[in-house]
């Protein structure tokens, strides 16, 4: 707007600047009306009758509009009035412009505010969203880690099985062997028979004692291959919440073959000592019945 309106304009410029500023009809002349309205809009405050007498002034023809050349014959004749309507339209439009640049800067302000306020949400809202998440990643790590516990636990408790299952099968060995000496104490001495078949007894009720114990240890197993087939189930059920676990999963069911593989060969040394122990009481029959 200062472009428009410049400070050290020449005595033409401010003419025509007026007359544009004043033509409020685009008409390229003044009417009595636009006159007065443009004295108003500059806030002048000459009553209307200077109004009107300037206006007739600068009507030379008397055709109640004032063209240019009338408009600079009057500014010819009253500089200063031509002075102080320049300057006041300049700073009316200036002030026009610092309005408009304001409400502008207003609106554009009010819109970053939104946007701020707009991200500011999206923000709160992906900060929920990746607490939610957050914590509900930390609840399947836990339930892994609680199924890997109890697997682990199942694991401690199957070792602890097959353990006693190994000092069940050295005692049957011990006893069997204990039975093989008896025998042959038997052969060798034939005047202790009586002596021996008492060893004989004892020996077939510790046998049964063991065999009793080897049972027990068997129902224990079974207890054990349960729970580990309730953990494995569990396990697989993880795995299907969590992705990301896959791998550890599946190093759990590589040990979990592996315990039953053990465990497989475990009940197959017990079913072979159960067998070698059935031959050896057969044998202590056959003996029986041949002493008889």
């Amino acid at each position: 707007m200062s472009a428009l309106w410049p400070d050290h304009a020449s005595h033409d410029e401010k003419v025509r600047r007026l007359f544009d500023d004043f033509d409020v009809r685009k008409a390229r002349s003044i009417d009595l009306e636009s006159f007065v309205s443009s004295f108003r809009r500059l806030n002048i405050g000459f009553s209307s009758a200077t109004v009107n007498d300037l206006f007739e002034k600068a009507d030379a023809n008397n055709d109640r509009v004032i063209s240019l050349p009338e408009f600079q014959r009057f500014g010819e004749l009253y500089p200063t009035m031509l002075d102080c309507l320049y300057y006041r339209a300049k700073d009316h439009w200036t002030e026009v412009a610092q309005r408009e640049a304001i409400e502008v800067a207003r609106r554009l302000l009010e819109e970053l505010r939104a946007r701020e306020a707009q991200a500011r949400a999206a923000h709160a809202q992906a900060q929920a969203d990746t607490d939610a998440a957050d914590h509900k990643l930390q609840s399947q790590l836990q339930l892994v880690a609680d199924a890997q516990a109890r697997e682990a636990a199942a694991k401690a408790a199957l070792d602890a099985a097959h353990e006693d299952t190994e000092r069940a099968r050295g005692e049957l060995r011990d006893r069997v062997a204990e039975l093989n000496r008896a025998k042959d104490r038997e052969r060798q001495k034939q005047i202790e028979t009586a002596e021996a078949q008492r060893a004989v007894e004892v020996s077939a009720r510790r046998l049964q004692q063991q065999e009793q114990e080897i049972a027990k240890a068997e129902e224990r197993l079974r207890e054990i291959e349960r729970l580990l087939a309730e953990q494995t189930r569990e396990v697989d059920l993880q795995r299907q919440n969590g992705e990301r676990f896959r791998m550890e999963l599946a190093q759990a069911q590589a040990r979990e073959q592996d315990a039953t593989m053990a465990e497989n060969e475990a009940r197959r040394d017990v079913h072979l000592a159960a067998d070698r122990a059935a031959e050896g009481e057969a044998d202590v029959a056959m003996k029986q019945e041949r002493e008889r």
